[in-house]
């Protein structure tokens, strides 16, 4: 499969497969959900008004929902019956902007935030009847270690990120910073309540 010429390239930053076989595919730059049904042999482009950096995407167990990081907006939920998009409200005392990687675990996203100050892993609860979360809850915050953490994925009850991605030591196009040495890479493991 070919992803479509676009202007100004394409970030694909993170993929996720549903229980039914179906990729999904998020792109920062366009920004556009791709999504490949099995069977398929084309990638279908999905467009909305409240995308605009896609980060990661979480499918549900029961293929209901599929839930979309947007780094400026926050969580986005689409209804996979129906293609409807909405945007869930932040709870009062919390946030989901600035959240990269994500997967869907005992009815609840784990998130890497790494989009506010300072990083952290956080639970977003989200209202099954209205579209908002209920809490945000910090698991991880660890600054000494997780200078830049990034997308991460689950092992059993457990979520493991990258600690320090390192992008901080890269310029735009992709030169080495001298002034931040590189580390060596650090996965953190983080046991999640059910």
């Amino acid at each position: 499969m070919r992803v479509p010429f676009g202007a100004g390239g394409h970030v694909l930053g993170d993929l996720a497969i549903g229980g039914d076989g179906t990729v999904y595919v998020t792109d920062s730059t366009q920004p556009v959900l791709y999504r490949l049904a099995p069977e398929a042999r084309a990638l279908e482009q999905i467009r909305n008004p409240l995308f605009y950096s896609l980060q990661g995407v979480a499918p549900t167990p029961d293929g209901e929902w599929l839930y979309i990081a947007d780094y400026a907006l926050g969580l986005l939920r689409m209804n996979l019956a129906t293609g409807s998009i909405v945007a869930l409200a932040d709870p009062e005392r919390g946030t989901a902007v600035g959240c990269d990687g994500i997967v869907w675990h005992g009815g609840a996203i784990i998130a890497v935030q790494n989009g506010v100050s300072p990083a952290r892993v956080v639970r977003l609860v989200p209202d099954q009847i209205s579209d908002r979360l209920l809490r945000v809850d910090v698991l991880d915050q660890n600054v000494a270690i997780a200078d830049e953490p990034t997308i991460g994925t689950l092992l059993g009850d457990d979520f493991l990120y990258v600690a320090n991605s390192q992008w901080e030591k890269f310029s735009d196009d992709g030169a080495r910073n001298p002034a931040h040495p590189l580390t060596s890479p650090v996965v953190v493991r983080v046991h999640l309540p059910r």
